[in-house]
């Protein structure tokens, strides 16, 4: 039995499809671990700066200021071009097969 080029884009599509739902999955992972960080440092603002053992609420929410910056690098949003781009490609190639007599 032999495969044809439309099964393999048919494939080609299943996968770029469950590439992309993972990709995004991946980045809601990713800003619900970063809205849990938040609400630590948020907790820390009121704890007593003054005493040993604690971090001044400056201290703290310079800590969360670093914290959403760095947010965004970790979401990958290079990945969600590639991701766009080949869901693109394959439902282009779809589209020929579609077309095709």
């Amino acid at each position: 039995m032999s495969v044809t080029p439309k099964q393999i884009a048919e494939l080609e599509a299943k996968m770029a499809l469950e590439r992309a739902t993972e990709t995004v999955l991946n980045a809601a992972r990713r800003m619900r671990d970063a809205a849990d960080e938040m609400e630590r440092y948020a907790r820390r603002v009121n704890e007593k700066g003054s005493e040993p053992g604690y971090a001044k609420p400056s201290h703290v929410i310079s800590w969360a200021l670093n914290a959403a910056v760095s947010l965004t690098p970790n979401l990958r949003l290079d990945m969600f071009a590639t991701r766009a781009a080949e869901l693109a490609t394959t439902e282009w190639k779809l589209v020929e097969f579609s077309t095709d007599k």
